[in-house]
């Protein structure tokens, strides 16, 4: 990574904010002092009189840290959120900046400078043993590659659970489908690694819907490259809660949409690595564990087909 190309693309950022940085303080400083003095400072004068519990504090003094907080938090959302939408999506315009020397990791490094917030990175997990026929459609639907007869034999094979003859069937097919079959054989025939491999190399050639696996990659690298970066590594716990480590109807519903346990587990991981940032608030109050929330919203009697 070139250090002088990720300073390009701050400055990219600055020489723009130049034409708009008086439109940015209505946000990041004009509401924030308007809502300071209406409810800190009016409404706060009413809130004192009537004594209330705050610890000796104000209102004012109350509602101050509370503001800042959120000020914080808008001002970082409208820099990394539509605006980067913008850029992929509406104006292209990172488009046109990977056509240059600037390498995608550069591009991304350069845009979390110039917000200036410490960053916390996501890997999405991906569910490679989703077997069902609802696969989430190709960027194009009208590059649906059709099922040959071939990949219907070797999946015919599968269901007979015979494995081997499955194997050199897909073996000879011109299909990619075949080889989202084929590690579905591997993995019936214990050959987990192989399988992983198979599963992963259909869903970098027709992700549908799902996380490129190469997009995950990425993200490990580039968190690993900067000390105010963490990572987040929802795919690898993912896999990790996952039999032989490869994700699938464990923690799915469907293709790509995890059920209560997976989401769960989720929210586990983000909240660990958070703590272990030091970036969770003071206190310990306690969360409700899993079994409370089966209870509470009636799971028992409603359990996803991989509990039953």
């Amino acid at each position: 990574m070139a250090v002088g190309r990720v300073a390009a693309v701050v400055g990219w950022h600055a020489r723009g904010y130049r034409r708009m940085w008086f439109g940015t303080m209505t946000v990041s400083f004009l509401n924030p002092i308007f809502f300071l003095l209406a409810m800190g400072v009016l409404l706060g004068t009413l809130v004192d009189r009537s004594d209330p519990d705050l610890d000796g504090l104000t209102y004012l003094e109350f509602v101050a840290p509370g503001l800042l907080a959120a000020t914080a938090m808008q001002t970082a959302a409208s820099v990394t959120t539509f605006p980067v939408r913008a850029g992929l999506k509406w104006w292209r315009t990172y488009h046109a900046v990977v056509a240059t020397p600037v390498r995608g990791a550069e591009l991304v490094t350069g845009v979390v400078a110039w917000a200036g917030v410490r960053v916390l990175l996501a890997t999405l997990p991906v569910n490679l043993r989703y077997q069902g026929t609802q696969l989430g459609h190709t960027l194009e639907r009208n590059d649906e590659p059709p099922e040959t007869a071939c990949v219907r034999d070797g999946r015919r094979l599968l269901a007979e659970h015979s494995l081997d003859a499955a194997a050199t069937v897909l073996g000879t097919c011109d299909s990619v489908e075949a080889i989202r079959v084929l590690g579905f054989v591997e993995y019936e025939r214990a050959r987990y690694e192989d399988a992983r491999r198979a599963l992963e190399q259909y869903t970098e050639l027709m992700p549908r819907n799902r996380c490129r696996p190469s997009f995950n990659a990425l993200l490990r690298e580039e968190a690993a490259a900067f000390g105010n970066v963490r990572l987040v590594d929802l795919a690898a716990k993912a896999d990790e809660l996952s039999p032989h480590g490869i994700a699938g109807s464990e923690l799915f519903v469907d293709y790509c949409h995890m059920n209560w346990i997976g989401y769960a587990a989720m929210e586990d991981e983000v909240l660990s690595t958070l703590a272990r940032a030091g970036w969770l608030p003071a206190g310990d109050g306690a969360r409700p564990s899993r079994e409370d929330l089966r209870r509470r919203f009636g799971l028992e009697a409603h359990p996803y087909p991989s509990e039953q």
